[in-house]
């Protein structure tokens, strides 16, 4: 198997016709390692994987795993992790116990389990479709966000590119699929941003599963 140290990407579940895997990334599978504030709904997600998981293997239990959800197999059917993998897979990602567990729930029975190396770089497992909206006040941060995004996630498509209504003093990844947490997070993290809600006034791209926002904060 081919060592998985490209990989990266942070949060707690993630989804995407995509995929993730970020520091952790894994498929649309947007996964990830980072351990940022995560909406309920995730939290009782992962609760019940791991419970049904639970009563199939012995999981780890000094860390919290990122949970994703495989929704475009056919991308990640060159990776060895995931050669077994269908739509609609659970995916669960420990990074310090180095194991990714893939589970099925229609059919309640561990998939594969194979040992995961995360570094701190990107996920060519992430294949959402991104939206950029520019409220930095800066026309030059839109190019840079772009091409940051692009060296994080190969995979990604970016498909709305645009300035914001408003300026935003900060920059925010918002999963707009309220499918896949903690994808927004592991974006997030991956381009040293914050993760956050769909702001007001603001509205979601059709085409996108993730949204960024480029605030007045990102100079980096």
């Amino acid at each position: 198997m081919k060592n998985i140290k490209k990989i990266l990407a942070p949060y707690r579940q993630s989804l995407i016709t995509a995929g993730v895997l970020g520091v952790v990334a894994v498929v649309v599978l947007t996964i990830s390692a980072i351990t940022h504030h995560r909406s309920q709904s995730g939290q009782d997600q992962l609760k019940q994987v791991t419970n049904a998981v639970s009563k199939l293997i012995i999981l780890p239990t000094d860390e919290t795993p990122t949970l994703a959800t495989v929704s475009d197999a056919n991308k990640l059917k060159n990776q060895a992790i995931f050669a077994k993998a269908k739509d609609g897979d659970r995916v669960l990602i420990y990074v310090k116990a180095q194991k990714v567990i893939i589970y099925r729930p229609s059919a309640h029975k561990i998939v594969d389990v194979n040992p995961f190396i995360a570094d701190k770089k990107g996920s060519p497992y992430v294949t959402s479709k991104v939206a950029i909206l520019n409220g930095s006040g800066n026309d030059d941060l839109l190019a840079k966000m772009t091409q940051s995004v692009l060296s994080a996630f190969p995979n990604a498509t970016i498909v709305v590119k645009d300035v914001a209504p408003r300026l935003f003093p900060n920059s925010l990844a918002i999963d707009l699929t309220k499918k896949n947490q903690p994808l927004d997070e592991q974006v997030a993290d991956s381009l040293g941003i914050k993760a956050g809600q769909l702001p007001l006034g603001i509205s979601s791209p059709a085409s996108a599963d993730i949204l960024i926002i480029i605030g007045q904060d990102y100079s980096r």
